[in-house]
């Protein structure tokens, strides 16, 4: 089965620094994916990035 959403070493910053590094991950259908983490750590940028 192939996955639907497919992240692999996903890179993300501003001139501050990095945001989100070296997120990996597959979502295959009928998966359900849950991110959890504290404030500031990239959850909602990394959906964003999704959609």
């Amino acid at each position: 089965m192939e996955a639907t959403i497919s992240f692999r070493d996903v890179r993300v910053g501003f001139e501050e620094g990095d945001i989100v590094r070296g997120l990996s991950f597959e979502v295959f259908p009928k998966e359900t994916l849950v991110l959890l983490g504290e404030t500031g750590t990239g959850k909602t940028l990394s959906l964003k990035m999704a959609a």
